[in-house]
């Protein structure tokens, strides 16, 4: 319409606009028009503010949503409840789900009443983050506020006790469904039936497959393919072949989830010619939209290390006009590494780069360990550097790689010098330290080295809880090392936590080791400054007692000059003797 007309554009007429581009995806066209609203002096409605609030949660962009919810209230625009539901689930989606309880607790605070589909996104998000009994809790609020519960209520629920393994309650959860007036559909059967696959009760999904007809639902390809599903990983893949017929015969279109199920079923007997055959089948009815499936019988030439087979299969994929992915990529790699041609996975790696599929830390490890195992250390660490230079961080697997192929080779130092750059990065993960222990053990090497370098640079970076956690292990497997313990329950003592200090003296002392005379101090003082004077004597007569130096008959003496921690008078000879049972200093 135009000005000559004499029309001009109003807000409902914008909003249309705004709302049609924001539904095929253009949404920097729907703020421009936006923006144009307010230059015509033409405030946005909350139906504009709700639509772009929409569009920008839908692209995962939660937080500029909150912006322009900001100022939608900020110009005294009203949000109404389809606004904040919007809001809500973008959060839940989002995986923050207590945040989206605080915007229904404010959307009650402004009067605004939450309806059946705000309800449904909390439930949702709280079942998607397996927390069953606070999406019930939903359910009784709801309930309680005489909002009637819909089938989509329940299918969420139902998926929900599935999702954590408790298919049978969701069962029951249809009885009641059903009981309240409520007629399931395809969508609950289907919830259902994949859930009882999955915890191996085919028997139970029989059953409910059959009652599906007593509601008047067919079932679809997505009830199938859980069926299928379920049965390839019992191993029963003719069971499965035979529901695949079935689809055909009853006229369901079969896609690529279906086939791929099937194809990684027969992969796991190693029946690879009739998961090839099945992959044909999927190519000539044109079904394949991604390398998934090829991915999967990848992935098992792979472990047979059935490279020709692999590279072939490869082929395949280029001639079916798909594009490979990270993990097709991947698996060819760790093909070529198991079958021992590093070579051709340093080239798979470029060929990988040219096509324009950008490797992730996956194959950069998988060849970095593959050098390593074949003694090309210095490789790898070029490698390891070309990674990080192309803007990729290697991980904790990456550098405890790294370190197995230095110790492998002898290269003790320059291990250690890797777990001073994991320590510093954060990456020294407990398990992966055992693993270097170990490894160093098996070498000769000292384990109290190890333990003293990373606890000594954990020390100097602050880290103080990661320090005592990996001293108590030190101290579990008899290593003392007094300079680290010192600087960890000076550190303790000083922020003034006492249970920490307390817990790591008693290890030291229980572990029949005797700790510093300036640690105990600072411990005993520590505690009397805290009223905790009964509680410090405690300690004092079990150093007194497990160190052995003292006469049963005089220890209470001793106890009270050693409260004083000035070390004078008869106590010296005490501390002097304490003092040559003590460790050597790191």
């Amino acid at each position: 319409m135009s000005r000559e007309e004499g029309s001009e554009p109003n807000s409902v007429t914008y909003s249309n606009l705004i709302h049609g581009l924001c539904e095929v995806g253009r949404l920097d066209e729907a703020f421009v028009f936006k923006e144009q609203m307010g230059e015509k002096g033409c405030e946005p409605s909350t139906r504009t503010y709700t639509v772009l609030i929409k569009a920008l949660c839908d692209k995962g962009l939660v937080e500029k949503a909150f912006i322009l919810f900001d100022e939608m209230r900020t110009k005294g625009c009203k949000a109404n409840a389809h606004t904040y539901t919007v809001l809500i689930d973008g959060l839940c989606r989002d995986g923050k789900v207590e945040e989206a309880n605080g915007v229904y607790r404010k959307m009650c605070e402004d009067g605004v009443y939450p309806s059946v589909v705000t309800y449904n996104a909390l439930i949702n998000g709280y079942c998607k983050d397996g927390r069953i009994v606070q999406a019930f809790e939903v359910l009784a609020v709801m309930e309680k506020r005489g909002c009637r519960a819909n089938v989509r209520t329940f299918n969420e629920l139902m998926g929900g006790l599935c999702r954590v393994g408790k298919p049978f309650k969701a069962v029951y959860l249809l009885k009641r469904m059903v009981d309240d007036g409520l007629l399931p559909d395809v969508v609950s059967y289907n919830v259902l039936i994949d859930g009882v696959c999955r915890e191996g009760f085919m028997n139970v999904a029989y059953k409910l497959l059959g009652s599906m007809s007593s509601f008047g639902i067919e079932p679809d390809c997505v009830t199938f393919t859980g069926i299928i599903d379920g049965l390839c990983k019992q191993g029963k893949v003719d069971v499965a072949s035979s529901f695949l017929s079935l689809m055909v015969r009853k006229g369901i279109k079969v896609d690529e989830v279906t086939c791929t199920a099937l194809i990684d079923g027969f992969c796991k007997l190693s029946k690879t010619r009739d998961a090839l055959f099945i992959l044909e089948t999927l190519c000539k009815m044109r079904l394949l939209t991604t390398p998934h499936s090829l991915n999967v019988l990848l992935d098992v030439l792979s472990k047979c290390c059935k490279v020709k087979e692999e590279l072939a299969m490869f082929g395949k994929i280029n001639k079916l006009g798909l594009v490979p992915s990270v993990v097709t990529y991947t698996t060819l790699v760790e093909g070529l590494i198991r079958s021992g041609d590093v070579s051709g996975s340093l080239g798979m790696l470029e060929a990988m780069k040219s096509s324009g599929c950008l490797p992730n830390v996956y194959p950069y490890t998988i060849i970095i360990n593959g050098l390593c195992r074949f003694g090309r250390v210095e490789e790898a660490e070029k490698l390891l550097a070309a990674m990080q230079d192309s803007g990729v961080s290697p991980n904790h697997v990456t550098y405890t790689v790294m370190v197995k192929g230095y110790v492998d080779n002898g290269k003790l130092d320059r291990a250690l010098e890797t777990v001073s750059v994991m320590v510093g990065l954060a990456l020294s993960h407990n398990a992966c330290m055992n693993k270097l222990i170990s490894m160093v053990e098996e070498l000769g090497g000292s384990t109290r080295g190890v333990y003293g370098f990373v606890v000594t640079r954990l020390c100097k970076e602050g880290r103080i809880d990661e320090s005592n956690e990996l001293i108590q292990t030190m101290l579990k497997r008899g290593v003392y090392i007094e300079k680290a313990i010192d600087t960890i329950i000076e550190s303790y003592c000083g922020r003034k936590e006492q249970s920490k200090y307390v817990e790591l003296i008693t290890l030291v002392l229980g572990t029949g080791s005797v700790p510093s005379f300036r640690s105990f101090c600072l411990v005993i003082q520590g505690l009397k400054k805290e009223g905790e004077s009964e509680r410090a004597r405690e300690l004092v007569m079990e150093l007194l007692r497990s160190s052995g130096v003292v006469e049963k008959s005089r220890m209470l003496d001793y106890v009270e000059c050693l409260m004083e921690g000035d070390g004078t008078g008869d106590c010296s000879e005490v501390i002097d003797q304490l003092h040559c049972k003590e460790r050597p200093i790191f």
